[in-house]
């Protein structure tokens, strides 16, 4: 079975609202990615292994994103 990725949108609120990926989760990293964890918990279903593609207007939030997340033990995480 092939697992689908979680797609979390790291932009801001005026961003998202101009326009997003339909099965995306808005988190925006201004807003403390470190305290994610109960979020990201949720999207997940607890495993840390399920894939997660993080994105943004040009790469630099999401690869704040990923480099914060895998610190944190998820072992799948991109930037999209």
């Amino acid at each position: 079975m092939t697992e689908c990725a979680v797609v979390i949108d790291v932009r801001e609120q005026w961003e998202w609202d101009n326009g997003y990926i339909s099965c995306a989760t808005l988190l925006p990293v201004q807003n403390d990615p470190e305290n994610w964890e109960e979020d990201l918990l949720k999207l997940t279903d607890g495993n840390k292994d399920t894939p997660i593609v993080f994105y943004c207007a040009a790469g630099v939030r999401a690869d704040r994103a990923v480099d914060i997340i895998k610190a944190e033990g998820y072992t799948s995480v991109t930037n999209g």
